[in-house]
């Protein structure tokens, strides 16, 4: 051990600054070693993000994001944003919805009421303005209903604040805008069926009307769906484990339900992953074993340069051990290096 601290093995480590042409090997040897130890786990990698990142695309965002359906009540909001917080997800965004069976205008007895902070700011309003219910301009017209009307729910009064133009449009089967896409359902017609009229709903006019209604316990009422603003663009699959176990904490806290798509979106997302590294694991060993030979030819071309020396410390005596401790010396600098960069 005390030859380590001689001049030979003091100086190893610059040596080869002497002999760029052994340095270049030495690191770019390794530099392709590493890229082909990390290319096939890179490779599957990407896979399953890309699958995870194409049906992510494919759904509404809201289906993706955890979401906590409540009774419409203050109680039950306090309760949800402790558990998010607790569960270390994002704050919550909340959707209230009611289904009424009441008089509307001269037709339907059956309407849906919507409210989000800032919905009345994704429609184009027509007339009209102030707190109250909106109504699309199609549905105004087919139910007889004009602003400044009042449509009575359970004995209380609420205004016809305004007009605004109609999400679906005449026709059947239309695409909304994706601010919309959760509750397409509720807002565009089908040849076979069309929704009851899709009013909205400030957010003082909505408590009124949960007031009014109650909690959403029988066919009537209203109810509060809490999103947390989770973003789930480009998620990888081990980011979208961590928010499956973070959903998961957020069900135990409470004892409502919790549901998002993301776990099925997952499971697909790895199947497609997994069907591809049987084509991709031996190609991957392949090219880390041409690269070890690479490295091993380094390793020679090492001992080509180096053979007057290691002759002339072996004559004198110098075991295998100090040797080797000279060669890490001189090589491990670049080998680092290259694998670094590779």
């Amino acid at each position: 051990m005390a030859l380590l601290g001689t001049a030979p093995w003091r100086r190893a480590p610059a040596l080869l600054l002497r002999r760029p042409a052994l340095l270049a090997a030495v690191a770019g040897t390794c530099a392709l070693l590493a890229v082909a130890a990390a290319s096939g786990p890179l490779f599957l990698s990407s896979v399953g993000a890309a699958a995870l990142d194409r049906r992510v695309a494919e759904r509404c965002v809201e289906d993706t994001r955890p979401a906590v359906t409540t009774p419409a009540d203050a109680d039950a909001a306090r309760s949800v944003d402790a558990a998010l917080a607790g569960a270390g997800l994002p704050p919550a965004y909340r959707v209230t919805v009611a289904d009424l069976r009441a008089p509307l205008g001269t037709g339907a007895t059956q309407f849906t009421v919507f409210s989000r902070p800032g919905a009345l700011d994704r429609v184009r309003r027509l007339r009209g303005g102030g707190d109250g219910l909106w109504i699309s301009d199609l549905e105004a017209a087919r139910q007889g209903v004009a602003v400044g009307d009042r449509v009575r729910v359970e004995g209380t009064a609420f205004r016809i604040a305004g007009l605004y133009e109609d999400l679906a449009g005449p026709g059947f089967g239309a695409v909304l805008p994706a601010y919309w896409c959760a509750w397409s359902r509720q807002i565009v017609p089908q040849l076979e069926s069309r929704p009851p009229p899709f009013l909205l709903a400030d957010e003082r006019t909505m408590e009124r009307l949960v007031g009014a209604v109650g909690d959403g316990e029988s066919d009537t009422g209203a109810r509060t769906t809490h999103h947390s603003a989770v973003d789930t663009d480009r998620l990888t699959l081990a980011g979208a484990d961590d928010l499956l176990d973070r959903q998961a904490a957020l069900a135990r806290a409470l004892p409502y339900d919790v549901t998002s798509t993301l776990a099925e979106d997952r499971r697909a997302a790895g199947a497609t992953r997994d069907g591809v590294r049987g084509a991709i694991v031996p190609v991957a060993l392949a090219g880390i074993g041409v690269a070890v030979l690479l490295v091993a030819a380094a390793a020679s071309f090492w001992v080509d340069q180096r053979r007057a020396e290691l002759r002339l410390l072996s004559a004198r005596g110098v075991g295998p051990g100090p040797v080797a401790g000279k060669a890490l010396l001189e090589l491990a600098a670049p080998a680092l290096s290259g694998a670094a960069a590779g």
